[in-house]
C-alpha cells in the first residue's frame, strides 16, 4: 500500500463524494463517509450503513496534498473520492431524508459492524406478536383473579376460619389451568417476541436508523447469558425505540423502562417467593401460605402490568417501523433495500468515457470543483447522462431548476 505519509485517520463526521470510478450501491456524487479499520477502508452512507470495504493491503490509497480528494486504486480500476465542504450544516446527514423523518441522526448511528438484509416488513410479525401478548394478558389476569382468591382464603385460614376441602380442591385446579395457560402463552410469547425482534434489528439500516450496536442474532443471544440478561435485553430495546424515532410520534423511552422495570421486578420476587416455599416443611402453615400467596399476587400483577406495556411497546416501535418505510417509499420498492450490499469491494475499471487519473502521485490528483456534470452526446452517452442527473437530482445536489435545464439540454443532443 502506498499512501502519502502514514495511514489517514479520516473524519466519521467529514463528507466525501464520489467523483470517479464504481462503489456498490453509490452512484457518481454519492455523499459518504471514510474510516479506517484496521487494514480496511470503509465506505459508509449516512442513515444506510456499511455500503462497502476494500482491502489496503491490495490496493492504493492516495491523498492529495491538501487532503480534498482519496484516490483508491487496483488492479482492476479504481475510484476518486472529493471531501465535501460541511461549513454551517450539522454535518454529512443534512437534507438526506424525507421531511417526516427530521434531520438530525441519533447518537452513533453507526455503532454496528454488521449488514443488514435490507428492508423486510415485520408487520406481519409484529401482528402476530401482539395477539400472543393479548393472551398473555387475558391468561395473566385469570391467574392474578385465582392468586387474589387464594391469598383471601390464606389470610383467613392464618386468622383461624379454615376453608372447606370442596372449595379448596376447586381453586387449586382452577389454578392450574390458569396457569398452564400461561405458561402457553408465555413460551409462544417469547417466540413470537424474539422472531420480531430479529427482523425489526435488521431493518433499521434500511430505515435511515444506522447500524445498531447488537446484530439481529446477538440481539436475541443476549437474553440467554445470566447477569447480562439483567440489563442488555433492555438497552437493545430502547435503541430500537431511540433509531426507529419519529417527530410526530412520543418521545422518550418510559413504555420500555417500565416494561423492563416490571418484567425483572416480577421475575424477582417470584425467586423470592420460590425460596421461602423450598425452605418450609410440608404441610406448610396458613401463616407461611400467607405470605408466599401475597407474593404471588404482586408477582401476577407484575407480569399482567408487564404484559401490557409490552404491548404497548411493540406497537409504538412497529408503528415507527411502518412510518419510515412509507416515508421512504418502501412501498414502491422491491423487498431488497438499494444500499444493502456485501460489503466487499474492489474498484472496478472507469467507463471508458471517463478521464484518466494521472499516476505520477498524490499532487496529480486533480481537484474538481463540483461534481463532475455528466457528458452529454448522442447515443448511450446521453442517456447515462440522463440516468446521472436523475440521480443527482433524487439526492438533493442539483436543484429543480438545474436539473430542468440540463435535462433540456440534454435531450436536444439525442
Amino acid at each position: 500500500m502506498s499512501v502519502a505519509g502514514a495511514i489517514p485517520a479520516f473524519d466519521s463526521k467529514q463528507a466525501w463524494q464520489l467523483v470517479r470510478g464504481s462503489v456498490p450501491a453509490c452512484p457518481i456524487g454519492t455523499l459518504v463517509t471514510l474510516s479506517i479499520r484496521g487494514s480496511l477502508l470503509d465506505v459508509t452512507r449516512p442513515w444506510v450503513g456499511l455500503l462497502a470495504s476494500v482491502d489496503l493491503r491490495t490496493t492504493t490509497l492516495t491523498l492529495s496534498p491538501d487532503g480534498s480528494q482519496c484516490l483508491i486504486r487496483a488492479g482492476t480500476g479504481e475510484a476518486l473520492f472529493a471531501k465535501v465542504a460541511t461549513s454551517g450544516a450539522p454535518g454529512p446527514l443534512a437534507g438526506t431524508l424525507p421531511i417526516e423523518l427530521g434531520e438530525s441522526n441519533p447518537q452513533g448511528y453507526l455503532d454496528g459492524r454488521w449488514t443488514s438484509s435490507g428492508y423486510r416488513s415485520g408487520r406481519t410479525r409484529a401482528r402476530w406478536l401482539q395477539v400472543f401478548f393479548v393472551l398473555e394478558v387475558v391468561s395473566g389476569f385469570w391467574l392474578l383473579l385465582q392468586a387474589v382468591q387464594m391469598a383471601g382464603i390464606a389470610v383467613r385460614a392464618a386468622a383461624g376460619t379454615l376453608p372447606t376441602r370442596t372449595a379448596l380442591d376447586a381453586l387449586i385446579a382452577s389454578e392450574r389451568s390458569a396457569l398452564s395457560l400461561f405458561s402457553f402463552s408465555t413460551i409462544t410469547l417469547a417466540i413470537a417476541f424474539f422472531v420480531w425482534l430479529s427482523r425489526t434489528v435488521d431493518v433499521v439500516p434500511a430505515l435511515a436508523g444506522g447500524t445498531p450496536r447488537e446484530s439481529p442474532r446477538s440481539s436475541v443471544g443476549w437474553w440467554f447469558v445470566p447477569i447480562v440478561d439483567f440489563w442488555k435485553p433492555y438497552s437493545i430495546l430502547r435503541e430500537l425505540w431511540d433509531r426507529l424515532s419519529v417527530p410526530s410520534l412520543p418521545a422518550g423511552g418510559l413504555v420500555v423502562g417500565g416494561w423492563w422495570l416490571t418484567l425483572i421486578g416480577a421475575f424477582l420476587v417470584d425467586k423470592v417467593a420460590a425460596i421461602i416455599v423450598s425452605g418450609v416443611p410440608s404441610p406448610a402453615p396458613w401463616s407461611t401460605l400467607q405470605v408466599v400467596d401475597l407474593l404471588e399476587v404482586g408477582v401476577f400483577a407484575s407480569y399482567l402490568v408487564a404484559a401490557t406495556l409490552g404491548l404497548l411497546m411493540v406497537r409504538e416501535i412497529q408503528g415507527r417501523a411502518d412510518f419510515r418505510a412509507h416515508a421512504l417509499g418502501y412501498g414502491a420498492r422491491p423487498a431488497m433495500a438499494p444500499g444493502m450490499v456485501s460489503p466487499t469491494w474492489a474498484p472496478v475499471a472507469p467507463a471508458a468515457d471517463s478521464q484518466p487519473v494521472a499516476a505520477a502521485g498524490p499532487a496529480a490528483v486533480a481537484a474538481p470543483a463540483a461534481v463532475a456534470e455528466p457528458a452529454a452526446g448522442p447515443g448511450p452517452s446521453a442517456r447515462e447522462a440522463l440516468q446521472t442527473l436523475t440521480e443527482l437530482h433524487d439526492q438533493g445536489l442539483v436543484t429543480d431548476d438545474e436539473y430542468a435545464a440540463k435535462r433540456s439540454e440534454i435531450l436536444a443532443r439525442l
